[in-house]
C-alpha cells in the first residue's frame, strides 16, 4: 500500500464519502446518453456502465439485470429517482 501525504488522504476520504453522490450522478448522465447515443457499441458500453454503477449503490441484482436485460431507460431513471429519495 502506497503512503499518502495528508492532503492526498484527505482527497481520497472525501472521494469515497460522496461516491454515491458521484454515482448517482453519473447515471443521470448516462440515462441523457442512452437516449441520444446512435450506435449500438457506445450502447451497449453504457449499459455495461449502468450495470456497474447499480450493482456499486447496492440495488438488487434482479432489479438491475431486469432493468439492463430489457434495456429499459424509464425504469433506469425512476430507480434512479429512489436512491435519489433516500439519500
Amino acid at each position: 500500500m502506497a503512503n499518502f501525504s495528508k492532503k492526498q488522504s484527505g482527497i481520497i476520504k472525501r472521494y469515497y464519502d460522496q461516491k454515491d453522490n458521484i454515482m448517482l450522478e453519473k447515471l443521470g448522465r448516462w440515462i441523457t446518453d442512452l437516449y441520444l447515443v446512435e450506435t449500438e457499441p457506445k450502447r451497449k458500453k453504457l449499459w455495461a456502465s449502468v450495470k456497474k454503477a447499480l450493482l456499486q449503490l447496492e440495488v438488487k441484482p434482479d432489479i438491475v439485470d431486469g432493468i439492463v436485460l430489457e434495456r429499459d431507460v424509464m425504469s433506469l431513471a425512476e430507480v434512479v429517482a429512489e436512491i435519489d429519495k433516500a439519500k
